[in-house]
């Protein structure tokens, strides 16, 4: 049986950062965080971008963070889904692969 997850990509202004992460940390163990590299073409320096990974029987709460997180932080989600972990594995090991 696979587990459904969320997947979010946020993005926010860097100097609101610190405010996310404290929200993040505020509701330990409901989603999984890490900083994206920057993507320079995409988006200017200032910005920065969050991988957010919760598990979908959360769903409630996942989205109240998400709305708090894009309130106090001026954050707009870019993207959104929901993907069993099957493939979130396959997708991780596939970027690492091309990372190289």
């Amino acid at each position: 049986m696979h587990t459904q997850l969320f997947h979010y990509i946020i993005q926010m202004p860097k100097a609101q950062t610190s405010v996310a992460y404290r929200l993040l940390e505020s509701q330990e163990g409901l989603a999984c965080y890490s900083t994206l590299p920057p993507d320079p073409p995409a988006h200017g320096p200032q910005e920065c971008r969050l991988e957010l990974h919760a598990h979908t029987s959360l769903r409630p709460e996942f989205l109240y963070l998400i709305d708090l997180i894009k309130k106090h932080c001026h954050a707009t989600v870019v993207l959104a889904q929901e993907e069993d972990d099957a493939t979130a594995t396959i997708l991780a090991n596939q970027a690492l692969a091309n990372s190289d």
